[in-house]
């Protein structure tokens, strides 16, 4: 098996296409029972797998594997790197959104953003921000606490809290007013 694996590498690096399909042929039941171990629905699945295997054929072909008789260890580790970078993905947008679940208290100069590249451009505005700008919004418009509350949290004064809430409004307006890098808003 390793004879294979190191002519399926050599021949997925010089661009056989017969060779990829051979390699993920060999290496989707291991990916696929991953991905089924740690996730819900099969669309989920066959949507991870299909990333991990393009992942993997795209490290095997810019040479990234050093030992093909390895190449299913290092499959589980591209893997596990890919589920590792969509758990931190959702853990920011939803830390992002729920910075912003009480949409009435912001006042956002825009037309709605929670469509298509809107969203986007939302957590592209979000992502400029500090993080003591970040907490500052979160602790006062999420968590409903006052200025006093939020400065002795953060160890910030009171009017510091003010200037960073306000600053950071600000700039969230202006960076939602402007077009985005995805060229569909506003």
């Amino acid at each position: 098996m390793s004879s294979e694996l190191n002519d399926l590498c050599a021949a997925v690096a010089a661009g056989d296409d017969q060779a990829a399909a051979r390699l993920c042929e060999l290496l989707a039941p291991a990916v696929r029972t991953f991905a089924r171990r740690r996730m819900r629905s099969p669309q989920s699945v066959d949507d991870f797998s299909q990333d991990a295997l393009i992942r993997i054929l795209s490290l095997v072909q810019t040479g990234a594997v050093d030992e093909p008789e390895r190449l299913a260890s290092f499959a589980l580790g591209v893997c596990r790197n890919l589920l590792r970078e969509d758990a931190k993905r959702r853990a920011r947008r939803d830390g992002l959104w729920a910075l912003h679940a009480e949409r009435g208290r912001v006042s956002l100069p825009v037309e709605p953003v929670m469509v298509g590249a809107g969203r986007a451009h939302l957590e592209d505005c979000l992502s400029r921000l500090t993080e003591r700008a970040r907490q500052v919004l979160r602790r006062s418009l999420i968590d409903d606490q006052d200025s006093d509350e939020v400065g002795s949290a953060l160890g910030l004064s009171k009017g510091n809290v003010r200037v960073i809430r306000h600053r950071t409004l600000k700039l969230l307006r202006e960076c939602l007013g402007q077009r985005s890098s995805y060229g569909t808003f506003p």
